[in-house]
């Protein structure tokens, strides 16, 4: 019985607090959402600048290349870079990227992303292709690793300084809980106002590398960006850091600069005296 009371109480849960129930998919986290939006937003610009970091084998970059050219983004005049530091997996994100008839759009990137540059070993979980590779530590090692790797890193600020990219559209970032130093890698950029948007994901493997949505808010705090949570239809702005937030579900956020928060249905709310969101 008592099992019976976690299950429901934990779907109720879950589903008040707007968390997706079950796998963090595409069509439940909102990354379709963000996809289409950030296409219509950049439809009529010229020379807009997609990063894909921890492109895996390409479903993302592949869908949301797809979803550009449907959208009637210039595709001859995107800078699109896909970033996968794990040999074998890079191998079938160029392949999957070639058979979907990108190969001579998108940039396939060798090196990690990070909040330094230099060398980091990377954890092969699952498979080399699973996408659950991560720079993170399991001191538990609930998650054995099958392979330990040498990679290359790099910072955002460094790459786009080497490669003469002076302003990012939209970052997507996967990196298994080394999300939030790919974002303090590219602090110089975000303290210049330089990137629009950068979609992230928050797991419970942030628990590993000892990071918090809270250490996001204070690298935006002052700034004009926003922290939102994405939805299948929405982003939520969060206009602080409450501890109700901190609880490790698998859910997909975005820093926003002011500037493109027209490009998304934003809804507006913070957290009463219940510590309830609404």
């Amino acid at each position: 019985m008592r099992r019976v009371i976690w299950k429901l109480g934990r779907r109720l849960y879950m589903s008040a607090r707007g968390e997706p129930i079950g796998r963090n998919l595409p069509e439940s986290s909102g990354e379709f959402y963000m996809q289409n939006k950030v296409s219509e937003a950049c439809a009529g610009s010229l020379g807009s600048v997609i990063f894909d970091i921890g492109a895996n084998i390409g479903q993302w970059s592949t869908l949301f290349l797809q979803t550009a050219k449907s959208q009637g983004l210039n595709l001859d005049s995107l800078v699109y870079h896909a970033f996968e530091p794990v040999p074998a997996t890079r191998a079938k994100l160029t392949a999957n990227i070639a058979a979907a008839g990108f190969a001579s759009l998108a940039h396939i990137q060798s090196v990690a992303m990070s909040d330094r540059i230099g060398e980091s070993h990377i954890n092969i979980l699952g498979s080399e292709t699973s996408g659950r590779s991560s720079l993170v530590d399991d001191p538990l090692q609930y998650d054995k690793p099958l392979d330990c790797l040498t990679i290359t890193t790099d910072t955002l600020d460094h790459f786009c300084s080497e490669q003469g990219i002076d302003h990012v559209d939209f970052v997507k970032i996967d990196a298994e809980g080394h999300d939030f130093f790919v974002i303090k890698g590219a602090s110089a950029m975000l303290e210049a106002e330089r990137i629009d948007v950068i979609q992230f994901e928050y797991t419970k493997r942030w628990i590993d590398s000892r990071t918090f949505l809270k250490d996001v808010f204070a690298a935006i705090d002052g700034s004009p960006y926003s922290l939102l949570r994405i939805r299948p239809d929405r982003l939520e702005l969060l206009p602080n850091w409450h501890s109700e937030i901190e609880r490790f579900f698998s859910a997909n956020y975005a820093l926003v600069h002011d500037r493109a928060l027209g490009w998304f249905d934003v809804h507006y709310g913070c957290f009463d005296r219940a510590n309830t969101y609404a």
